[in-house]
């Protein structure tokens, strides 16, 4: 178990090297091909291709090959392209496969016996691909599977914001000045990705505005103040799905990826010279009054007025806003909560300012063609169904696990816990192969689902599921149940009764627990 936690957080790791590496504009370097390499040594894969469409002549696509010993770069038209990867970049969608008969022969002069090919997609659009492979016809586990996806979505979207951030140079040296039609194209294409923040950073722009006119700041200022509100998020282009998604509790590593945007934006925008007198609140949001926010951990006057403007403008509009898993405050609340956090988070004197604003104004509705509230919910639903659950079993999966906690507390109101592990699956996995664990995975899954409504059923980790079900069922139901499965799936099945089913946070504590003392069957 702690070889398994200390591996998803060297992965997690990665995935932030890779954000930092791309998104601020190094591009493919030396750094990059030696991080490709971490990535082939973690699952075990042999080598990668990796294909990108060049932006500035898309009938073209730049190909990097990486092993342990040998990379090249290599440049090719579309049309000469053969085998997996012209099926990938017209067709969109993952393949797996042992099956060597539709490789080119380059890519069977690479030994590869086994491959999962990505299609790098960003806003529904296919810039590349990403190709793993390995000289056995071994295929990958879930976890390196879903790892290797989080791979190609941060290379996908560290490239196309590149891409996005040259065409605002070039729309700027065009145009030869700064226009807030092609800043809010930007931030609305970046908040596409989380339909539910939509027209987020403009009622932050606007909020910050207002509060800077209130504080009599000279107009200059005002402007400066207004584009940093537009674009203090830009940076979570660089963020994974994963995390920026979550409705959970993010974990320290996830939270330190989270930590990263302010510089993100700040990088991404630092040399555009239009946005120079917007940096400062771009870059310093998210630091507090009492010196415990990020990235530098200023304090009160240290912090630029600008950052300090928007930090209470944000704050008010995320506790404002509703989400699929939450809803929004009244504005009452959230100017109280402010008002209490005056003096700690947040600059008295711009709190003072911002309370008549924030009680008495709304930005304007944006334009109805800009994602309506019936496509937004779709969209989010949708997208959070996909990230909440288990590829394998259908099932939520621990990222859902504090959702799924309060969906049984609002159905059941009583209730009780179950943890179920299946014994010795990673030597099950070794002897007769992955597929095998899978189904059994599977099978477990579709067994239990017949006496526990599905939703009441995280996919906990690896080999490990949680469910829930009414008090009034007795436990020698949920026994005999298991003995049941077992007995189907001639597989041993270890099941554990919770005990901290009355809060949430005392429950993750006793499973972290059993994670690492583990039941003997």
């Amino acid at each position: 178990m702690i070889d398994s936690i200390r591996e998803r957080d060297e992965k997690a790791e990665t995935i932030s090297q890779f954000i930092q590496l791309l998104t601020v504009g190094k591009g493919f370097n030396g750094e990059f091909i030696e991080l490709m390499k971490k990535t082939l040594e973690i699952t075990g894969t042999d080598g990668a291709i990796i294909g990108v469409l060049n932006d500035n002549n898309r009938d073209k696509v730049e190909i990097r090959v990486i092993t342990q010993t040998e990379h090249r770069t290599l440049e090719r038209k579309i049309v000469d392209l053969q085998g997996i990867e012209p099926y990938i970049l017209e067709m969109g969608k993952e393949v797996e496969t042992a099956k060597e008969d539709i490789l080119s022969r380059e890519e069977r002069g690479l030994g590869i016996k086994y491959f999962i090919g990505l299609p790098m997609t960003v806003f529904s659009r296919t810039i590349g691909y990403c190709i793993f492979f390995r000289k056995s016809t071994q295929p990958l586990n879930e976890e390196n599977k879903k790892f290797i996806r989080n791979i190609a979505k941060a290379i996908g979207i560290s490239v196309e914001t590149r891409n996005l951030i040259e065409e605002l140079r070039r729309k700027l040296e065009k145009e030869e000045r700064l226009t807030d039609t092609i800043i809010k194209s930007l931030v609305r294409g970046i908040e596409i990705r989380d339909s539910y923040t939509r027209g987020h950073s403009e009622r932050v722009a606007y909020y910050s505005k207002r509060i800077a006119q209130e504080m009599g700041l000279p107009e200059e200022e005002v402007r400066n103040i207004y584009l940093a509100g537009l674009l203090h998020d830009i940076g979570k282009i660089g963020i994974p799905d994963s995390i920026l998604l979550k409705p959970g509790k993010l974990s320290d590593k996830e939270y330190e990826i989270i930590k990263l945007h302010p510089l993100l934006s700040y990088e991404l925008l630092k040399n555009i010279e239009p946005l120079k007198g917007a940096l400062d609140g771009i870059r310093y949001h998210h630091e507090r009054w009492d010196g415990r926010g990020y990235p530098k951990g200023l304090k009160g006057r240290e912090i630029p007025l600008a950052a300090r403007i928007i930090a209470v403008a944000d704050s008010y509009d995320a506790m404002t806003s509703e989400r699929i898993y939450r809803k929004g405050r009244s504005k009452k609340e959230a100017i109280s909560e402010i008002m209490e956090m005056a003096g700690k988070l947040y600059d008295p004197d711009v709190v003072s300012a911002a309370i008549p604003i924030l009680l008495n104004e709304e930005p304007k509705e944006l334009r109805e063609d800009y994602l309506n509230v019936e496509t937004v919910k779709e969209i989010e639903e949708r997208r959070l169904d996909y990230f909440l659950r288990d590829s394998l079993t259908g099932v939520f999966n621990r990222n859902a696990f504090e959702y799924v906690y309060t969906l049984v507390k609002e159905q059941l109101r009583e209730f009780k816990a179950y943890s179920l592990d299946i014994a010795k699956l990673r030597e099950i996995n070794i002897k007769n192969g992955w597929s095998e664990g899978d189904k059994l995975l599977k099978g477990v899954v579709s067994l239990l689902e017949k006496e526990v409504q599905p939703n009441y059923i995280v996919r906990y980790s690896g080999d490990n599921f949680i469910f829930f079900v009414p008090t009034s069922k007795p436990d020698s139901e949920i026994v005999e149940k298991i003995k049941e499965i077992e007995k189907t799936l001639g597989v041993s099945l270890i099941l554990v009764k919770l005990k901290n089913t009355n809060n949430v946070e005392k429950l993750k504590v006793e499973l972290t627990e059993l994670e690492f003392n583990p039941p003997i069957n």
